[in-house]
């Protein structure tokens, strides 16, 4: 999402190397990867989440816990509703690149 509120085009998004994602693991700058659908070749969106950790319904210490990771099944698995879905796209901020990576758990 562009800082005016408009989304992103895929040729506008920003890609980030795992080495950059894995910075973002505080409080302070906290970053996860979602795999935007759980099937393989689904593209990763990076997420900042900095400023979701005191609204995060689950809590703030299960964002801490992925922090600079992907953690696409642990996504799925807690079965997010439509709305908190919907609502990921507020704090999207590029891609990962593609190049081997596991999720975390």
């Amino acid at each position: 999402m562009t800082s005016d509120g408009a989304r992103m085009s895929k040729a506008e998004e920003q890609t980030f190397s795992w080495s950059e994602i894995s910075q973002h693991t505080s409080a302070n700058s906290l970053w996860v990867v979602v795999r935007d659908k759980t099937s393989p070749g689904s593209p990763l969106r990076v997420y900042d989440v900095t400023n979701f950790q005191k609204t995060h319904p689950g809590g703030h210490l299960i964002l801490l816990k992925y922090a600079g990771t992907e953690c696409s099944r642990a996504f799925a698995a807690v079965g997010h509703s439509k709305y908190a879905i919907k609502r990921m796209s507020q704090y999207r901020i590029g891609i990962a690149e593609a190049d081997n990576v596991e999720p975390r758990k």
